[in-house]
């Protein structure tokens, strides 16, 4: 994602997809929709979300009017991201103006200092997306629960989120491994054994497809600095 003021069409959209670094968009006119790891998003003018790293998501302009967004830099966020509202945001546009950079420093102390909105669940398929971010559960008991068949769950998270609830939970416990072994520089055996997978080529199996990359490349890449994270920015 590039930073700088970019203008989409109303009624844009975009398929699932994640990016690897995290940004900060900030809309100026229009809305827009998201469906990403954090759950079901709106964004409206002056609203300022944090899309961290790796998370896939998908985002659909609402129709009437263009999107006019503000994209700058963030760290390598390895959270959830967040949704603000910071009364200083006109001050941290004009000076994207001038200094995109200067700007991103300037929402990283007004961020720290700002509670994230809270995201409310539109009904019971962000109810499961916030359940599996909390941790394992069955799908199965997890529709009887809540009085659905197993497959009206499946096929109504996969309409909602792009994904089944199956795919969001290795995704998610793929992203945590990947978050940690770029991390430190633990065995990989051992991170794939922490995060639940069957052995280390489990493992870099899913990170390749989830990321394009094998572990053993990651590794390398950051050996090399070609990619960036809090730990060898700061070597």
């Amino acid at each position: 994602m590039h930073p700088g003021f970019e203008q989409l069409e109303s009624g844009f959209g975009r398929r699932r997809h994640a990016h690897l670094s995290a940004y900060a968009s900030i809309v100026l006119d229009g809305e827009y929709d998201q469906a990403s790891y954090a759950g079901r998003i709106r964004i409206t003018p002056g609203d300022v979300l944090i899309q961290p790293i790796l998370d896939r998501h998908e985002s659909w302009s609402r129709p009437g009017r263009p999107l006019h967004l503000l994209r700058l830099p963030w760290r390598p966020d390895m959270g959830f991201g967040g949704l603000y509202r910071i009364p200083e945001v006109d001050l941290v546009i004009r000076t994207a103006r001038r200094d995109a950079r200067e700007a991103s420093a300037m929402l990283h102390g007004l961020v720290k200092d700002t509670r994230p909105l809270e995201i409310a669940a539109r009904d019971w398929p962000d109810l499961l997306a916030a359940d599996i971010r909390a941790g394992a559960i069955v799908i199965s008991d997890w529709a009887r629960n809540h009085g659905l068949a197993r497959e009206t769950v499946c096929r109504g998270f996969a309409r909602t989120y792009g994904v089944s609830p199956r795919d969001f939970r290795v995704e998610l416990k793929t992203r945590a491994a990947w978050m940690r072994l770029i991390s430190d520089e633990e065995r990989l055996a051992i991170i794939a054994a922490e995060y639940g997978f069957a052995d280390q080529p489990h493992m870099t199996r899913a990170v390749f497809a989830l990321t394009g990359a094998s572990p053993g490349r990651w590794r390398r890449l950051l050996a090399s600095h070609a990619f960036k994270t809090e730990r060898n920015s700061s070597e």
